[in-house]
């Protein structure tokens, strides 16, 4: 469907014929005072004026310090974690306990290339990529959870 109608063609025949009768556009008064009063500023500036001067080490001067907070608050710190984080998967060996990105405890029985499988439990044997590992598990840790685990269940009310 056409916007215009079945008849479109009509109106850029128009739109071209009065663009070609009108004949050029003239300037108009406000647009020439703003032009020669924009030319005239400029003639007057004298060469030497502070316009013209670069920011130079100024610019380098206030960008220098939040570089500097920037890398301190944000790059450091994420380079030491990362840092931190490769040798603990690089040191992980059979036997260790681990914990996974998506939350699964589990014992380390092998490690290939870059796949780590982890036992969950009896019998029951997982790969995953050794970069879901996210950190050694404590047994105190696991303990400690399996404890909270029972503690609230232990505290619901029974239902009836």
């Amino acid at each position: 469907m056409v916007p215009y109608g079945d008849r479109w063609w009509r109106r850029i025949v128009r739109g071209v014929l009065s663009g070609i009768l009108r004949g050029p556009r003239i300037p108009t008064l406000s647009t020439m005072n703003f032009t020669t009063n924009t030319l005239a500023l400029l003639a007057s500036m004298p060469e030497d004026s502070p316009a013209t001067e670069t920011a130079g080490p100024n610019i380098v001067f206030l960008l220098l310090p939040l570089v500097a907070i920037f890398w301190f608050l944000v790059i450091g710190p994420e380079r030491k974690q990362r840092r931190r984080r490769q040798e603990m998967i690089d040191n992980i060996g059979k036997g260790d306990k681990v914990l996974t990105n998506g939350g699964m405890y589990g014992t380390v029985t092998k490690i290939q290339d870059q796949t780590v499988t982890l036992q969950i439990a009896d019998g029951v044997r997982v790969r995953f990529s050794l970069q879901a590992v996210q950190g050694l598990a404590d047994d105190k840790q696991g303990a400690d959870e399996q404890q909270k685990k029972k503690k609230s269940a232990s505290e619901e009310p029974a239902r009836t």
